[in-house]
């Protein structure tokens, strides 16, 4: 950090200097053009030259990670585009499946290229197609269809539907990892953040309520699994279940809009519904089990009211 003084050049113009070690490092010189750009804070930015989207490549070799799963998730993360799994020896065909079931459930990450030691995967999307507001959304009605479903089926003993509810926890995955790679490049490029509507500030608000919404999905496939193991469940557990839904709902409302009665409605939803849960007989393992998660749904729509209204 060092200061600068504004000096006046002509009757109206203001000027300031620019660090000749930050010049020299990015090799400007006289009568280049730098792009100026203002944050959130009233800070601003100066940058050489626009960020382009750049072909940025990682190899993971298979026989030096201790956890590849993870390593590859957090490549696709972290912006990579194109990511070449390497082995010393031939890589197993049960390895190749499990890289081919990842890459089907990372948006825009497919496999172009392989042979017996290594898997060439390349990220085909474009960041800014799906805005990650618009993506939240996108996942947050799956997951939202997810939980209804899946208390009509403990409500129902429908199996069919139970199944169906399973299947769709995959493609809310898919949005969330999509969603979180998208803020974790508008954080570091503010280019793209103008280009898609978001600030780094909202970032942080995304990121924790995308994480929410993944859980919504999570909890519900858990109660779809309840139904399928045990069948119908009593009208105590259905009547909470239900209005646990309303609780995130009203809560997600409250987030996209930015209404504080929402959320705060939700909150409340929340307070009442948790001492209906506390009235349930918890003895059998089948209503103890379904009670937890759906506990947990409400828990998540309070956590979601509570990034809104944080009191």
């Amino acid at each position: 950090m060092e200061a600068r003084r504004i000096q006046r050049t002509g009757k109206s113009t203001l000027v300031v200097s620019l660090p000749r070690k930050w010049v020299n490092r990015v090799g400007l010189r006289k009568g280049d053009l730098v792009w100026i750009s203002e944050r959130e804070d009233g800070s601003l930015e100066i940058r050489p030259k626009l960020s382009e989207d750049t072909d940025k490549s990682v190899e993971l070799d298979l026989t030096k990670s201790e956890n590849w799963k993870n390593d590859l998730l957090a490549c696709y993360l972290s912006g990579f585009s194109r990511i070449r799994v390497v082995s010393r020896k031939r890589i197993p065909p049960e390895i190749r499946e499990e890289i081919k079931g990842i890459s089907e459930k990372l948006i825009g990450l497919e496999i172009v290229e392989e042979d017996s030691n290594s898997v060439l995967m390349h990220d085909l999307l474009d960041l800014s197609e799906l805005p990650p507001k618009k993506a939240l959304k996108r996942a947050y009605v799956i997951a939202t269809s997810m939980n209804e479903d899946s208390i009509t089926s403990l409500e129902e003993g429908d199996e069919k539907l139970a199944k169906d509810v399973i299947k769709r926890d995959d493609r809310v995955d898919r949005l969330y990892f999509l969603v979180v790679r998208q803020l974790r490049k508008a954080i570091t490029d503010s280019s793209f953040s103008s280009k898609v509507g978001i600030t780094p500030l909202e970032c942080l608000d995304f990121r924790v309520v995308a994480e929410h919404v993944e859980r919504i999905g999570d909890y519900s496939e858990g109660l779809a699994r309840l139904s399928i193991k045990y069948g119908k469940f009593p009208s105590e557990v259905i009547s909470v279940g239900k209005a646990t839904v309303e609780i995130h709902q009203e809560a997600m409302n409250g987030f996209l809009k930015r209404s504080y009665s929402k959320a705060e409605r939700a909150r409340q939803k929340y307070t009442e519904i948790m001492s209906k849960i506390k009235e349930i007989d918890l003895r059998e393992m089948s209503v103890r089990e379904a009670v937890t998660l759906i506990s947990m749904i409400g828990e998540t729509g309070k956590d979601i009211a509570d990034i809104v209204t944080p009191w």
